[in-house]
């Protein structure tokens, strides 16, 4: 009789055992989960961004081509509209693209390494320059909660600020978001901004 109520007392020890092992797996299981979801959303990743770059000309027939490019996630849109003289026979463009997570790595890489998280301006125009061609380049991001906007305003023909850091780092920054498109649209390009 005795050793009946033994047996009895050692199966609910083992039935606690279990029990425990259970919820400690179950533990387990959601942390390595909840790190999986974690290391998906590496601060890397979590960059977003637009890009909106105005060419255009100041003169009897003022007219401008604006190319925005949107990152969202790993989609990549690319918009480009025509405003002004001789705009009407120009059909608006509308692409979509996929980045991968190499290419999400390196925008992350390049806009830490070309010091564009920042808010800062390079111009030298104003809305009552006389006639001549010009470009506007607005970089605005966010990456990791920090919003940070780069503008730069100039004429075409400001070569000498060809070599000023800002222009020089947002402009490859810009470059590579457009070989990414050129990877699966080669006519679309970059518009060159100083002649």
């Amino acid at each position: 009789m005795r050793l009946r109520v033994s047996s009895q007392i050692l199966s609910g020890e083992q039935i606690v055992m279990k029990s425990t092992l259970f919820r400690t797996g179950l533990v387990v299981f959601l942390i390595a989960v909840s790190a999986g979801f974690t290391a998906a959303r590496a601060p890397g990743y979590e960059l977003s961004l637009v890009v909106t770059i105005v060419t255009g000309e100041r003169s009897r027939d003022s007219n401008s081509t604006t190319a925005t490019l949107t990152l969202n996630s790993s989609k990549l849109t690319y918009q480009q509209s025509y405003h002004g003289a001789h705009s009407g026979g120009r059909t608006p463009v509308k692409k979509e693209y996929t980045l991968t997570p190499a290419d999400l790595n390196e925008l992350s890489k390049l806009i830490r390494g070309k010091n564009l998280l920042t808010t800062r301006r390079l111009a030298s125009l104003s809305p009552d320059d006389g006639p001549g061609s010009y470009f506007s380049l607005l970089i605005r991001s966010r990456l990791n909660s920090k919003e940070h906007t780069i503008t730069i305003d100039l004429p075409r023909n400001a070569t000498r600020l060809k070599s000023d850091p800002l222009y020089r780092d947002a402009v490859a920054f810009v470059e590579y978001l457009y070989r990414v498109i050129e990877r699966t649209d080669p006519d679309i390009s970059m518009p060159e901004l100083i002649h």
